[in-house]
């Protein structure tokens, strides 16, 4: 799956970033494109400035906003990012479309944090636009919530993560989710480095993305993964994971070795763990595994046990697998949990977002009591 990755905001702009570092460690570790090319978009020019490898070129460098933003953010105020991405969509588009290698997009992938004013305010406008503009092609964003202390600090944090994440679903054709306060329990440093979620979410793509575009014959497998796979599992709220385990000696220490089908359980149950967003298998209706290893560790007993481990978790969902036989020493497992139902991160943003409006709506002395979930949820604007 050839990509064209537009990040929003300055959260979406170093998702981009990293998607530029990924794709030149592709071609120069396996000879493979899958980035048709990248674009950072933001209403702040500093944050873009300070941005390392999206070309620095006005055409990859964007902004946005004009006197109304005045090249310094928006203030968390995402109905002003909405309105301008309405205004200026127009011009933004016609940049995209001069990429030189535009004509070999196979899908959109948008990025933007969700709590604050320009990314949340601008991915679904843009999104839409992309739709309207190339219908044939998916548009998938890429949502990252916004940490805890966010939240605690800034009541407006939910407000637009609520009515980003209404919109969005709206419009695109999977949203795959990035919850940011899931890493940083796992690592604490993350408060200071938010590079580690951008690798560990990025990343998770890596394998999956090179498989598609894979053409040398000695790493194509029995199954491949291919752009069609990709674009019949995305779908709706998505996850992603991947794990890792040595292919050869003791996994960790005081570990004996393991067989195949053990290191390739063991990289499933990590890539489980490892999703970007908490969820239960049991509620997704789509299910892609990918497993990369030395072509001597693939083979048929270890793609039963694959398979019935994810048949397991996910009994309802329609399950696409493969395999990416590499001459690396390690074996790794991408899953993608997508349309996931009933999915409790999206649910409690929303119903916090449904809180702040009525209680703003209360202090103008509008009393406004939702009877049903869908009226609660009809009382979030959306930004489209």
């Amino acid at each position: 799956m050839k990509l064209l990755v537009v990040g929003l905001g300055s959260c979406g702009g170093r998702i981009a970033d990293q998607f530029v570092r990924l794709g030149k460690k592709a071609k120069t570790e396996r000879g493979i494109d899958f980035l048709v090319d990248a674009f950072a978009i933001d209403t702040d020019a500093v944050a873009l400035d300070a941005l390392d490898t999206v070309r620095p070129d006005t055409d990859h460098r964007i902004v946005i906003g004009g006197t109304k933003a005045s090249g310094g953010g928006l203030s968390r105020i995402n109905e002003l990012g909405a309105e301008i991405a309405r205004e200026e969509g127009g011009r933004i588009i016609g940049i995209l479309r001069r990429s030189p290698s535009f004509a070999d997009t196979d899908a959109f992938l948008l990025a933007a944090a969700t709590a604050g004013g320009t990314g949340s305010g601008t991915i679904a406008v843009l999104t839409r636009l992309l739709k309207e503009s190339y219908p044939e092609k998916p548009v998938y964003g890429l949502a990252v919530l916004p940490f805890e202390r966010e939240e605690l600090s800034e009541r407006r944090a939910d407000y637009n993560t609520g009515t980003c994440l209404k919109s969005l679903y709206v419009v695109a054709d999977a949203i795959l989710l990035v919850d940011n306060e899931k890493y940083l329990r796992k690592e604490p440093a993350v408060q200071a480095n938010l590079e580690i979620v951008n690798i560990a979410v990025v990343g998770s793509l890596y394998n999956l993305l090179c498989a598609s575009e894979e053409r040398k014959p000695r790493f194509i497998g029995s199954n491949m993964v291919r752009t069609g796979d990709m674009v019949h599992t995305l779908s709706g709220w998505t996850a992603l994971g991947s794990g890792k385990v040595p292919s050869r000696g003791p996994m960790s220490a005081g570990q004996a070795r393991s067989g195949t089908a053990e290191r390739s359980m063991h990289a499933m149950s990590e890539a489980m763990n490892e999703l970007s967003v908490d969820c239960n298998p049991a509620d997704c209706r789509r299910a892609l595994c990918l497993i990369t290893a030395p072509s001597s560790m693939i083979n048929i007993q270890t793609f039963k046990e694959l398979g019935d481990s994810l048949r397991r978790a996910a009994p309802e969902a329609m399950i696409r697998t493969g395999d990416y036989p590499r001459d690396d020493r390690t074996v790794e497992v991408t899953i993608v949990l997508s349309e996931i139902v009933g999915l409790s991160r999206p649910i409690e943003y929303l119903d916090r977002a449904v809180d702040y409006v009525l209680a703003q709506k209360r202090r103008k002395g509008i009393n406004s009591t939702p009877r049903t979930p869908e009226e609660a949820i009809a009382e979030l604007p959306l930004l489209l």
